[in-house]
């Protein structure tokens, strides 16, 4: 069993920190990982929000159950994905959530969704995925797509392109792009 901590301060005026401490028993792709964090702690005892998780995977599939607390509501959420087609040079999973929303002083409520990955070669993917809040009747749709520019052990470089469409009985938006240029090195 592998244990790991980290800690970061906040550049705010409290100098509050963020803490996680997880442990992980077995390998990737066969494991079980339980993870706790607190985060913007001050010293004298305030925090944004405390939570934790735990996840196991095994062969292609996977889920999650998890909790955090915050002084403005409380979140329980429960996740679940399996790896459909692992092939050479395919590899698609579907995933699905539901997380369920506990507002102090305002009614409860669900949100739920599901969507699917494909990568091809580990150098182009595709996503689709959508979430629905049936309380507010809000739904939210996202399409992507990623390109692994570079990729070696110790770097990688990628470019993800995608768009996002917020619907609701009020509004019905077009699709808002976005795109993300990410760049890792590890030392």
């Amino acid at each position: 069993m592998s244990v790991e901590g980290n800690m970061s301060e906040n550049h705010d005026r409290q100098r509050s920190k963020n803490y996680e401490l997880s442990a992980t028993h077995g390998e990737p792709g066969n494991c079980l990982k339980g993870t706790a964090f607190v985060n913007s702690l001050t010293d004298a005892g305030a925090h944004k929000s405390v939570g934790g998780n735990v996840a196991m995977e095994k062969s292609g599939f996977g889920g999650q159950l998890g909790a955090v607390h915050s002084a403005k509501a409380d979140q329980i959420s429960a996740a679940a994905r399996m790896n459909v087609i692992h092939a050479d040079n395919h590899k698609m999973d579907v995933h699905a959530f539901a997380t369920k929303t506990m507002p102090n002083n305002h009614p409860s409520f669900v949100t739920h969704g599901g969507g699917v990955d494909y990568m091809y070669k580990n150098t182009v993917g595709a996503s689709a995925s959508m979430a629905h809040t049936p309380m507010f009747k809000h739904t939210e749709q996202n399409i992507g797509a990623k390109f692994n520019l570079h990729q070696t052990p110790t770097s990688a470089m990628s470019l993800n392109l995608g768009a996002t469409r917020s619907m609701n009985p009020h509004s019905s938006g077009g699709f808002k792009p976005n795109m993300l240029f990410n760049v890792q090195k590890k030392f």
